[in-house]
Parts: C-alpha cells; structure tokens; sequence
C-alpha cells in the first residue's frame, strides 16, 4: 500500500498551468504572454490579443476569463 503523500502527490497536476495576457501573435506560430514577472513565448495563437490565456507546457490551451479586480477596506 502506497503512503499518504504519494496518494497526495498523484492528485496534483504534472504540468504547471500559467494565466496571462496574450500581447502579441508572431510569425513562427506563437502568442507573446505577459505576466507579472515579464514576458513569454507560447505556442499557437488561439486566443485574441489582449485575452487572458491559458498555457500549459508551452502551448497556449484556452481562453481564460479575465476578472475583475475588487478593493475591500478593512
């Protein structure tokens, strides 16, 4: 029987999902993804500039939704 953070570890995902801008297409194929720390390339183009994206190993997965930023003062 496997130990509990190996059950743990299996339900985690394998590849790091990242959230950002779509800034730019270029010609070879990719999309230009800004996020807080800078930019980065991703494959394809399916989704529109100035579009939050969905990249998951490299490659740009879905449109993701863009939310709204809400202030509370405590």
């Amino acid at each position: 029987m496997r130990n509990a953070w190996a059950l743990f570890e299996g339900l985690l995902p394998t590849r790091r999902r990242i959230v950002g801008a779509v800034v730019a297409h270029n010609a070879d194929g990719t999309s230009t993804i800004q996020i807080a720390g800078g930019f980065f390339r991703a494959r394809g183009q399916d989704v529109a500039i100035g579009q939050q994206a969905e990249v998951e190993g490299g490659a740009v997965v879905r449109q993701a939704p863009t939310l709204t930023t809400v202030n509370i003062e405590v």
